[in-house]
C-alpha cells in the first residue's frame, strides 16, 4: 500500500493543531526533522501542556513510511499502537480525559 506522505503529515499536524485549540496552554513543536543517510526524513515532535511547562509526549516518525518509531508518553497503556495517528488520536483522548479529571 502506497501512502500520501503529504497526506499524512497534514493529518498529524491537524491532529496536533486540533489539539492545542481544543486544551488551552498546550503547544506542540516539531523539533528536529533529519535524513537517517538512507534517502529516509525523520521528524521528531513534542507536545507540550501548561503553557509550555510541561512535556506531555516526544514521538518520532519516518515520513515516507509514516512509521511510529519511538514515543514516549508515559500515560498511554499497553502496547504501542500500530500506527501514528492511532497514537496521536490516543494521545488527545488521554488528554481529554486529563482535562476533565482536573475540571
Amino acid at each position: 500500500m502506497d501512502l500520501d506522505r503529504h497526506a499524512a503529515n497534514h493529518a498529524v499536524r491537524e491532529i496536533l493543531d486540533g489539539i492545542a485549540q481544543e486544551f488551552p496552554g498546550y503547544r506542540w513543536e516539531r523539533i528536529c526533522a533529519f535524513s537517517n543517510g538512507q534517502g529516509n526524513t525523520i521528524i521528531e515532535v513534542c507536545l507540550y501542556r501548561r503553557k509550555g511547562q510541561e512535556m506531555a509526549t516526544v514521538f518520532s516518525y519516518q515520513v515516507e513510511t509514516g512509521d511510529l518509531l519511538e514515543y514516549r508518553y508515559p500515560e498511554h497503556p499497553g502496547p504501542a499502537p500500530e500506527s501514528l495517528i492511532d497514537l496521536l488520536l490516543d494521545i488527545r483522548n488521554i488528554e481529554s480525559s486529563r482535562k476533565s479529571a482536573d475540571a
